[in-house]
């Protein structure tokens, strides 16, 4: 299987796998757009790499999503591959016959570090 895309969203993208996945698809002559909720490591990230991009953009915000989606699909038409390397997980007891759905109560994906 190929993969070259010509342009990569990568969410996720200012820290830890997304980043690395990041430069690694900009050393390969991807244009890289990276996006994520602090807009520090993503300036930093493209300070380093010239030519990369940068979106600030929380994944667990609908409004978030959908601005990002009309944005982006205008500023970067060329656009053909989007890595989800961001999210969340929610709190489920799956030991309590009282707890049949997911918690309201986000908790950060990240244990260390970002």
């Amino acid at each position: 299987m190929t993969f070259s895309p010509k342009m990569a969203l990568i969410a996720g993208g200012g820290s830890g796998i997304g980043r690395g996945l990041a430069v690694a698809l900009h050393q390969r002559g991807v244009a890289v757009v990276v996006a994520g909720r602090r807009e520090e490591p993503l300036r930093a990230l493209c300070d380093a790499h010239s030519g990369m991009r940068r979106v600030v953009l929380d994944v667990t915000r609908a409004e978030d999503i959908a601005r990002a989606r009309r944005e982006r699909v205008v500023e970067f038409p060329q656009l053909d591959c989007v890595v989800n390397n961001a999210g969340m997980q929610r709190v489920f007891n799956f030991a309590s016959r009282r707890s049949r759905s997911t918690s309201r109560t986000p908790r950060s994906t990240r244990t260390c570090g970002g």
